[in-house]
């Protein structure tokens, strides 16, 4: 056990921490230190009852932790890591320990293309097929590191389909970067050469459809993207506003009616009633599927929903 090099772990989010799960059976590796947020949702007894240490930070002051003096730097000084690990983390890491030791994050994307907040969601979003999960060296510039390994995933279904090829892929690629660390033949890679793309974080406004002036294949990528169910995620689902200060979340979507059901049109300028309870209910038990009409005149089908109050 003396003899294990150690690695630091930072992360607040499920599929992150299912890597972590996953990789405790490396031989030569050892979780030298978890740093987390003080508000993430997870069970860490499994890590606790390995031994591993856990360190829970304020979100608001994960920069000043890391920053001399702070209790991560501190922490980071004691153990000695051979490299720090942060898939999902969404904080600033200062240069003194960036050039520490190696550090790395798994970005989604086809790099330089892809770079910014909401990866996955932005992809989505644009309606692309697959994308690379990057095992990217940080750097002070945003997602410009080199990449050491990376692995290609589809970007069908929704986004929880996605995030759990991002975990599976994940596992064999952290596998590969220690080893690799371990054996000192693994390298970063230059990106290429080419103009990068830059996204911006997905906010609860995103969320909105419009059918007015997005068709039906946005409004259909625009549901796939947000549906999330990390209790830890920041991206809310799609909905669609109605009148009385509601709105109806979107879980589910068709671009057909493949089962040849019943359809319910929805209007958002109808002053829905206590009907609307007995409709999502339909949809929700497989009865029927509530058809939104786009700018064009397509339907989009409506296949699990909820009716919540607008934010």
């Amino acid at each position: 056990m003396a003899n294990k090099k150690k690695y630091i772990w930072c992360t607040y989010r499920d599929w992150s921490f299912q890597i972590l799960e996953a990789i405790q059976d490396i031989s030569d590796w050892e979780t030298g230190l978890i740093v987390t947020t003080q508000d993430c949702i997870y069970d860490f007894q499994k890590f606790e009852n390995r031994g591993i240490p856990i360190i829970k930070i304020e979100s608001k002051k994960a920069k000043v932790e890391f920053q001399r003096g702070g209790v991560v730097y501190d922490k980071i000084m004691q153990i000695h890591p051979e490299t720090i690990i942060a898939p999902g983390w969404s904080w600033y890491i200062p240069k003194e320990i960036l050039e520490y030791c190696p550090c790395v994050t798994y970005h989604p994307g086809k790099l330089p293309k892809d770079r910014g907040g909401s990866p996955i969601q932005n992809q989505m979003r644009n309606g692309e097929k697959w994308t690379y999960v990057n095992v990217m060296k940080q750097e002070e510039g945003l997602d410009e590191g080199g990449i050491y390994l990376k692995k290609k995933i589809s970007l069908d279904g929704y986004a929880d389909d996605v995030w759990k090829r991002m975990t599976s892929a994940g596992v064999l690629l952290t596998k590969d970067y220690l080893r690799g660390m371990g054996s000192g033949s693994l390298k970063p890679m230059p990106q290429p050469n080419e103009e990068p793309t830059i996204y911006k974080r997905v906010k609860p406004e995103d969320a909105e459809l419009k059918p007015s002036i997005q068709s039906a294949t946005q409004m259909h990528n625009i549901i796939r993207a947000h549906h999330e169910t990390d209790p830890n995620s920041y991206v809310v689902p799609a909905y669609i506003s109605l009148n009385r200060n509601r709105r109806l979340d979107i879980y589910k979507v068709l671009l057909e009616n493949i089962y040849n059901k019943d359809v319910i049109d929805i209007s958002l300028n109808e002053d829905y009633g206590d009907e609307i309870h007995q409709m999502i209910n339909r949809v929700n038990n497989n009865d029927t599927l509530l058809a939104l009409t786009d700018k064009n005149n397509n339907r989009l089908y409506l296949s699990q929903v909820n009716l919540r109050l607008k934010r």
